[in-house]
């Protein structure tokens, strides 16, 4: 079916000024949610009773619903209304953090995590409603703002989350998110205008059945090959149902009328190769979360730790956050004079670069300069993805489109999480802490994080010379 145009008059000046901060908020909250139980990890396994790779759990898990809601989202947006399915995205988060408050085990804590995930689909349908409702010269900012938010979030809520933990009890963290959750809703209720322009149709359950299945097998086979045996027949078997699930994923796509998400546009050359980029980016925008916190946190018997506390730790991935917001104005400059494509390249050497200066600055406090580094790479990276979206996605699929990009980006992250902790998993030491041995990921573990994370953008970089030049 064709696209219901608007009948709406646009907002006017006054009224997008008020909605743009009240969106660019739902980025901050996803990547709040992401962190949220970072800085808990070395001690969830004591405070559950369970085991650190469960324990990780309660950040791939988050991240899993949050790659399979985001494009379920994005279509029900094209069809319901963005606004709307916005709202359902953050009452599920409310419900989830609730449930994770309450929690008495790790399983239920997982549980309630993944609810907080299905948030992730409020990143794509805020974008698609500034698409919808802003003028052309205030675009680009907006776009700017909300995607550099997601870091935002990240670095600014470690810090946070490790006070809180430090000084209260662990579950103030998911109350703290509820009364976010509660502001964020009042804030798009009163203040964002629903989109007019939808597009008809039926939901496609099957396409969004078998993309759901091949996530979680594949993941699923990545997060538990340390604990299973990578050769064995359980690990081989969900990796090859899962391989086959996106392939018939693929497949169905291709060949049905209402597709979950239309092959044809994310086939187009530079929709592919941008969410290509934005898989490497999110993989190695999460490391920094995962690797700096722990590498600060850790002894100095490990061999690079300097024993900083939980706050301090987090205060260092600050200047990240900063970074990002700060590049956000600079980023509308630099575009007219590179074009996305020559941003995003900037930004894919900006992060990749900021992570090989964490080794050689450990044990310093000039550490803080590898975050801030990532993170004017991360803010002129999510500048442009975002901008080239929306220049090749037909109006009636921007918010399937970005909600698959969002879908590459937590999948990223995803990978980050599950196979940041199978490396640490391999290589670890034990070291005595007031009495009681306690493990560590070694130096070589951290190095090969790190390590990863500059091959994810340097091969980012080479993919994104091959977006096309007419791309604006």
């Amino acid at each position: 079916m064709p696209s219901t145009p608007s009948t709406d008059s646009p907002p006017r000046e006054a009224q997008t000024r008020a909605f743009v901060p009240s969106l660019t908020l739902s980025g901050f909250t996803v990547s709040l949610i992401n962190i949220l139980p970072v800085p808990l990890l070395p001690s969830l396994p004591e405070l559950l009773g369970t085991t650190p790779t469960y324990a990780y759990w309660t950040v791939t898990s988050t991240l899993l619903v949050a790659a399979v809601s985001t494009p379920i989202c994005g279509r029900l947006g094209d069809m319901l209304g963005k606004r709307r399915v916005l709202l359902y995205c953050l009452g599920l988060m409310i419900a989830g953090s609730v449930l994770c408050a309450c929690a008495g085990s790790v399983a239920t804590l997982i549980g309630g995590r993944a609810l907080q995930g299905c948030a992730a689909g409020a990143l794509p349908l805020g974008l698609s409603i500034m698409r919808d409702q802003l003028p052309a010269r205030r675009l680009g900012r907006g776009l700017a703002a909300m995607s550099a938010s997601v870091g935002v979030g990240g670095t600014v809520g470690f810090p946070l989350a490790a006070f809180i933990s430090e000084h209260a009890n662990w579950r103030m963290l998911f109350w703290l998110v509820v009364a976010v959750g509660v502001v964020q809703v009042s804030l798009v209720a009163f203040l964002v205008p629903e989109s007019g322009i939808r597009h008809g149709g039926r939901f496609d359950w099957i396409g969004a059945a078998l993309l759901s299945a091949g996530l979680v097998c594949v993941l699923v086979a990545l997060s538990k090959g340390h604990d299973w045996g990578w050769t064995s027949p359980a690990i081989a078997g969900t990796a090859l149902l899962g391989t086959v699930a996106v392939a018939s994923w693929v497949r169905y796509e291709s060949r049905t009328g209402q597709p979950l998400v239309n092959p044809r546009t994310l086939s187009v050359l530079p929709m592919l190769l941008t969410n290509m980029v934005t898989l490497l980016v999110g993989f190695a925008m999460f490391v920094l979360s995962l690797v700096v916190p722990q590498m600060l946190q850790a002894p100095p018997g490990t061999g690079y730790g300097t024993a900083w506390s939980m706050v301090e730790a987090g205060l260092a991935l600050a200047p990240a956050g900063v970074a990002m917001m700060a590049i956000v104005p600079v980023s509308t400059r630099i575009v007219v004079r590179l074009r996305s494509k020559g941003v995003l390249l900037l930004g894919c050497g900006a992060v990749g670069s900021g992570y090989a200066l964490v080794i050689p600055l450990s044990g310093s406090s000039w550490i803080v300069l590898a975050p801030a580094v990532v993170g004017i790479g991360l803010g002129l990276a999510f500048f442009a993805m975002p901008a080239i979206i929306a220049a090749t996605a037909p109006a009636a699929e921007i918010a399937a489109a970005n909600g698959f990009n969002t879908l590459v980006r937590q999948l990223g992250a995803a990978l980050s999480s599950a196979l940041t902790s199978v490396v640490f998993a391999n290589f670890n030491v034990r070291i005595p802490v007031d009495g009681v041995m306690r493990l560590y990921p070694s130096r070589t573990g951290l190095t090969v994080a790190l390590l990863a994370a500059c091959a994810a953008c340097a091969v980012a970089a080479v993919v994104t010379t091959c977006i096309p030049r007419e791309v604006p």
